[in-house]
Parts: structure tokens; C-alpha cells; sequence
């Protein structure tokens, strides 16, 4: 299972790994890797005048960086009241940033996807039911 929020400057990734917990790391190095090379010959392509301004030196090496250093802010959820809340949180982030009046109206949300049934919905059953 994943929901996400891909926004202007930064990215809300939920992952559920079921029974595949070390499968998280992969998946992170994944997304960071595509993007972040995706992300350059982009610049490359379309704006070389400023690479530079996103270049780093490490080890007397001069590199391109995309993604800060660092894992980013994660945790892990154990009850159905935070993962609720976190997904909550992370398809409302649009609607805080000021992009969309309503979550499912960002198209590079989980919220998006669910409601137009496309993409890669979670199965609603992985997710722990909210007693109330």
C-alpha cells in the first residue's frame, strides 16, 4: 500500500510493506534515484545557466544534488488512529499549501487517484478500520 502527496517542493510518501518491512529502504532509494536523475537532465536540458546553483562539493567532488542529505522525516505507525491521521495530513498538504480548495482536486495525490479510480490505489482493506 502507498498514498502520497507529491508536492512543488517536496514529496508525502505512506508506505505499508505488509510483511515486505525491508523493502522500504529499496523503495526510498528508488524514488530519490529516479527523481533526482530525472531531475537533472531536466535542469540539463532546460535551464543549464543555473546547475551550478545546485551542485555541492563532497570529497573535492563537484555533484548535483536534488534531495537534501538524510533519510527525511519518518516513522513508523502502529494504530489505525495515526495512520488515519497521517493520511489525513499528507492529502490535505495541497489544500494547506493553497493549491486546490479540496484534496482530491491535486492530481498528484493518492486522494486524486482514489477518487477518479486510476493509478496506484491502495486496497482499501490494508488499511486499519478507525473505530470511532
Amino acid at each position: 500500500m502507498g498514498l502520497c502527496a507529491l508536492m512543488l517542493d517536496h514529496i508525502h510518501l505512506l508506505i505499508y510493506p505488509g510483511e515486505n518491512a525491508h523493502i522500504v529502504p529499496k523503495v526510498l532509494s528508488v524514488v530519490k534515484g529516479q527523481t533526482g536523475r530525472e531531475y537533472k537532465n531536466q535542469l540539463i536540458m532546460n535551464i543549464p545557466e543555473i546547475v551550478n546553483e545546485f551542485c555541492i562539493r563532497r570529497r573535492g567532488v563537484k555533484k548535483l544534488q536534488f534531495w537534501q542529505p538524510g533519510g527525511g522525516y519518518d516513522r513508523n505507525l502502529w494504530s489505525a488512529k495515526a495512520i488515519h491521521s497521517s493520511i489525513e495530513y499528507i492529502e490535505n498538504n495541497p489544500v494547506r499549501a493553497g493549491l486546490v480548495s479540496t484534496p482530491d482536486q491535486w492530481r498528484w495525490s493518492s486522494a486524486w487517484e482514489r477518487k477518479n479510480k486510476c493509478g496506484l490505489m491502495p486496497d482499501d482493506s490494508s488499511i486499519p478500520m478507525l473505530m470511532k
